[in-house]
């Protein structure tokens, strides 16, 4: 009986121990320690002390007083509701990483009205709240389903997403708030959101690339990869369920959640820290970097490539090329370029028309431009571009490329069906036609005749030319012949040669094909050649020493001999050097006709050369005027000799001979044969049909002739050995026949 009754009052004072704490409520507990004076006072201050009382199956994570002083910020109503989790529990029944609700409300509506989580980490056994909010007191019940847990510290609501970054990974946040993402993880929505940890979150793209997402002109594909981070709902990993689930990201892009339970991934990369709690979601962390798919075009990578002024000076133009496909930019650094000089014109000329990767690239080819010029008849200008493989350090090939006189940096960049070269400075547009000749000191005779012509300002204002351009050694070779085109009286033939060189199309050393072609002379200009063969103009087949040269209005082509359109007389030779006296001698012995003949070279001595002659008296002898101009003419070339030497017939007769000695022009002389006089060769003007001009610096006199032709020293010579001769003949022969008769006296007779 007595243990019976022992059992009875046990459970009767049990009942009653359980039915006190049943009674209590949080405020009398809180109330009744003084440690909660503080937390009792804001709890009355915002009159949630009913509130409080009538909470039942709740922990309360009380700060004690000493926490409250350590606490920094001002403490409202949803500060004291953050600190009530929604279900009462023991330190015993956590674990690290668990989130649960709260009494306060979340940051963001929603139909089901969510409430704000809180995390519980543990670190060597103890457990902090929030983050920093650490359990000094654990498990004070205050009923069978409400606890209190006494913290040393008030926990901080969570912050917006925006603000929650901004503490967490600052550069991170300064990359984002360049983007509308900022402002919208900082709305009242909820997100979910994956952060990378490295400093790089830009890692996966190329160096070009990464280049341009950190520029400020990359603000909506930097938004577009943060977008692609962020999932439009909330995520807690410790609520997520074992599986794979898929989710859209901001970006229309899927994000592919998996769990285990032993560990969470993102598109298959490991999350590192989990449900890091914001006000209006959540974060999570990743030691990786995503790659979004952004869409790279030529204008990003030239801002990738410090090509940003490019693309400014593009837009600004309003042209469109970076807006459309298969184009080839050249791009010159910033410091090399003189902006005054930056044209709508300058930027075409530095896009290539098509898509010319470097292993496309030949040597001394034309590419196509996007430079329409009107000056080209509406024609792309062209570029040049060399070619060459060279030795680096001898230990491995290299190549080397240059678009006209700008070098190519580093190697081509291909970007969709564009390619972009840096180039070590900007290109110079092909210039004017006369200014860009006048430089060239092998083409300076030409300028010169050009402005001889008058019709200099023709050829600067004609469009889609072709110009070939003799060289200075070619108008060289017209020796005298030159001296007339540049003659007054020679005007009209030097601009009708001067246009018989133009052609009024163009025509690039590679598109050469044999044909004849109207020259602005109205002239028909033979060419002649072949696909990658050499080409020739003219009848003489003159060969190009160099060929496109590009300038504004066209392209030239500089050859090796001056084409002639007509015909030239040698009376226009003597015309242009003046040659006032010989014309007079010529038309004296009335023998224009035989000068004008095939194959007559008239020797023209200068008008200083007959100073020294008596010219009035020479003019009135007849005879000796034609012996003078006759002796004077050579008649009896085929064709134009290779180099003068020996002896050569004159007009005179022809024993009448001159004798030439010395090659080259500066030591040739000639000299009259059995005679005295000779002269130095001054001049040459050649001419077709073996005709031409030799101007020469003395009159060559005939040697006068006596009997035989001979000249009258050789005559008297030959009439005496000619006596001689005859005199010894007759001698015999009276000798032999005084013999005979002084025998046949004697009375000698033959004996038969």
């Amino acid at each position: 009986m007595l243990v019976i009754l022992f059992f009875f009052l046990f459970n009767v004072q049990l009942s009653w121990h359980s039915l006190s704490v049943s009674a209590a409520n949080l405020m009398d507990m809180l109330a009744k320690d003084k440690r909660f004076n503080t937390l009792v006072a804001h709890i009355n201050h915002f009159e949630l002390t009913h509130f409080m009382s009538s909470l039942d199956g709740i922990t309360l994570l009380a700060p004690d007083n000493d926490a409250f002083s350590k606490y920094e910020y001002p403490i409202d109503r949803s500060t004291l509701l953050y600190h009530v989790v929604r279900k009462g529990m023991k330190m015993s029944d956590i674990y690290d990483g668990q989130l649960r609700e709260t009494m306060l409300l979340a940051d963001y509506s929603s139909s089901d009205k969510p409430r704000q989580r809180i995390k519980f980490n543990i670190r060597k056994d103890d457990v902090y709240c929030g983050g920093e909010a650490k359990v000094i007191d654990r498990d004070i019940q205050v009923n069978n389903s409400t606890w209190i847990q006494v913290i040393d510290y008030v926990i901080q609501l969570p912050l917006r997403l925006g603000d929650t970054l901004l503490q967490r990974n600052k550069p991170l946040y300064d990359l984002m708030n360049s983007t509308a993402t900022i402002d919208l993880l900082n709305q009242p929505k909820p997100f979910t959101i994956f952060v990378s940890t490295r400093k790089d979150i830009f890692e996966k793209y190329n160096a070009i690339e990464q280049a341009y997402l950190t520029t400020p002109y990359a603000q909506e594909d930097v938004g577009f990869y943060f977008n692609y981070t962020v999932i439009d709902k909330a995520i807690f990993m410790d609520e997520f369920t074992s599986g794979k689930t898929t989710y859209k990201s901001l970006t229309g892009d899927s994000l592919v959640i998996i769990s285990d339970k032993k560990s969470m991934s993102v598109n298959g990369i490991p999350l590192q820290s989990t449900d890091i709690i914001a006000s209006n979601g959540v974060i999570h962390e990743i030691d990786d970097t995503f790659r979004p798919a952004i869409n790279f075009t030529a204008r990003k990578y030239l801002h990738g490539l410090n090509g940003s002024h490019m693309v400014h000076w593009i837009d600004q133009h309003k042209l469109t090329f970076l807006n459309e496909s298969n184009h080839t930019f050249l791009i010159p650094p910033l410091d090399s370029i003189n902006q005054s000089l930056v044209s709508a014109d300058w930027l075409q000329y530095h896009v290539l028309h098509s898509t010319w990767l470097e292993t496309d690239l030949r040597d001394h080819s034309l590419l196509k431009t996007e430079f329409r010029s009107d000056d080209l008849n509406g024609h792309r200008q062209r570029l040049p571009v060399y070619v060459q493989h060279e030795d680096i350090m001898a230990s491995r090939g290299g190549t080397s490329i240059m678009f006209d006189k700008s070098r190519m940096i580093g190697d081509n960049v291909t970007v969709n069906t564009d390619v972009i070269y840096q180039v070590s400075e900007p290109l110079s547009l092909p210039g004017d036609l006369v200014d860009t000749l006048a430089v060239d000191l092998d083409l300076s005779t030409f300028i010169a005749v050009l402005y001889v012509s008058d019709i200099i300002d023709e050829f600067r204002q004609a469009r889609g030319l072709t110009f070939f351009v003799p060289t200075n050694e070619a108008f060289k070779e017209l020796g005298l012949v030159a001296k007339y085109l540049v003659h007054k009286t020679a005007r009209d033939h030097l601009q009708t040669l001067l246009r018989h060189h133009a052609v009024p199309d163009i025509l690039y050393h590679d598109q050469m094909r044999t044909g004849q072609w109207t020259t602005m002379a109205n002239t028909t200009l033979d060419v002649h050649g072949s696909h990658n063969g050499p080409v020739t103009i003219g009848p003489s087949k003159t060969t190009l020493t160099t060929h496109d040269l590009l300038v504004s209005t066209g392209v030239v082509h500089t050859i090796d001999q001056v084409q002639q359109p007509f015909n030239i007389t040698t009376a226009d030779i003597l015309t242009g050097i003046e040659a006032t006296t010989m014309m007079q001698v010529v038309k004296g012995a009335d023998l224009w006709d035989e000068v004008e003949k095939a194959g007559t070279v008239v020797l023209v001595p200068t008008d200083e050369a007959f100073s020294h002659v008596d010219l009035e008296q020479l003019m009135k002898d007849s005879v000796a005027l034609d012996r003078i101009a006759r002796f004077h003419l050579i008649t009896t070339m085929t064709e134009w000799p290779d180099a003068w030497h020996g002896e050569y017939s004159t007009a005179l007769s022809h024993a009448d001979k001159l004798v030439f000695s010395g090659t080259a022009l500066d030591n040739l002389r000639v000299k009259v044969k059995d005679g005295h006089d000779e002269a130095r060769v001054v001049g040459v003007g050649r001419l077709p049909d073996g005709r031409g001009v030799l101007l020469i610096d003395a009159v060559l006199v005939p040697v006068r002739r006596g009997l035989f032709g001979l000249p009258w020293v050789k005559s008297i010579v030959v009439v005496l050995v000619l006596m001689t001769v005859v005199t010894l003949v007759v001698a015999l022969i009276a000798f032999f026949a005084y013999k005979i008769y002084h025998r046949r006296r004697l009375g000698y007779r033959p004996i038969h």
